[in-house]
């Protein structure tokens, strides 16, 4: 039967003060263990009260009596060393940047699996299981990440076009506004789903619809770059007429000596006729982004935080209620142009 080694009062009171003082929990827990056996504990009772397994507490009354209260401390290890060093990590990154068919393999991605066994075929690389493999992704900021499609704009006025609006987004000219213009929708009244915080498996459920009586109705909605506002007005279409009526209230919150630089799109109602002369007569320059270059338009990555925060999650009844939706947010938009959620929202889409 394991017992304790008998030890004077001078022993037991270092004891019962590392008990109860010590920074390291492992030997507050070993001198508790000690100190309660030193009471005349059984070991059971003794690793009851430190919260210890009584094959744990027999390792600690073993130490105890060869080493004494040295035993207490634990023992750190550094643990092993990293079988990938640099150079391997090296070899392992220059592999996984290429694809599989370029190396004259029948595949067209990368499995961990898949990697290792190409890896292991360099000369100078360890021999390592799957697993060192995804911690040397990682270490080499890695990842498995999904493809992403982009389209190049077609436009021979391209690179002129794009110089333009940077320029006027990086500095504005004396006496002028630069103002992105664009359409949001079509808005319905119909369910947009989201998230939300609910109990597990009570989330709140949105109707469905079965028939949509309400119709759609279009945002025409403006950003003015440098003042960083956003604002817009719901029409019941989207044709020059109703465009030429919005770009006038435009026009009317800014000085007429202000001069209106529109940054748009190509879209069709944009460049009718009527809609250059009324530019030329109020004191405004239409600015046209690139063909299929809509992120040129700043106001885009706008429309996701609108989405997001204004729509997602609710089922507006009519066009009523979804316009003071829309409204609310644009109201405290402008009065909280910082907010860190708004604006990681907003930074989700990339834009000139």
């Amino acid at each position: 039967m394991l017992r304790l080694h008998r030890m004077d009062d001078v022993i037991y009171k270092e004891v019962s003060k590392i008990s109860k003082r010590a920074k390291c929990g492992v030997s507050r827990t070993r001198a508790i263990v000690i100190r309660e056996m030193a009471r005349g504990c059984s070991l059971k009772d003794a690793a009851r009260t430190a919260g210890v397994s009584p094959q744990y507490a027999r390792s600690v009354v073993r130490g105890f009596n060869s080493f004494g209260t040295a035993s207490f401390p634990p023992a750190f290890r550094c643990g092993r060393p990293p079988k990938l060093d640099d150079e391997a990590c090296d070899m392992l990154r220059m592999v996984a940047h290429q694809t599989p068919k370029g190396l004259d393999l029948p595949w067209t991605t990368w499995s961990v699996s898949k990697l290792r066994d190409v890896v292991l075929q360099l000369e100078g690389f360890p021999k390592v299981c799957k697993e060192t493999i995804r911690q040397g992704l990682h270490r080499c900021h890695i990842s498995y990440q999904a493809t992403k499609t982009w389209k190049q704009s077609s436009d021979p006025e391209y690179r002129s076009k794009y110089a333009r609006i940077k320029q006027l987004y990086a500095r504005c000219p004396h006496r002028s506004a630069v103002v992105c213009i664009d359409e949001f929708g079509p808005l319905e009244c119909r369910p947009y789903h989201g998230k939300t915080w609910a109990a597990r498996k009570q989330v709140p459920r949105l109707s469905a619809t079965y028939h949509r009586t309400e119709g759609v109705r279009h945002m025409l909605a403006f950003y003015d770059v440098h003042a960083d506002v956003l604002g817009g007005s719901i029409y019941k279409r989207k044709r020059g007429e109703e465009f030429i009526e919005f770009l006038a209230d435009v026009r009317k919150l800014y000085p007429r000596q202000v001069h209106l630089y529109l940054v748009m799109d190509n879209f069709s109602p944009h460049k009718r006729i009527d809609v250059a002369q009324w530019a030329s007569k109020n004191n405004a320059e239409l600015v046209f982004t690139a063909t299929n270059a809509s992120w040129m338009n700043r106001i885009e990555a706008h429309f996701g935080a609108l989405r997001r925060f204004a729509l997602e999650g609710t089922h507006p009844r009519n066009h009523e209620e979804l316009a003071d939706q829309i409204e609310h947010y644009l109201y405290w938009r402008n009065r909280h142009k910082r907010d860190p959620k708004l604006q990681a929202e907003v930074g989700k889409i990339k834009v000139a």
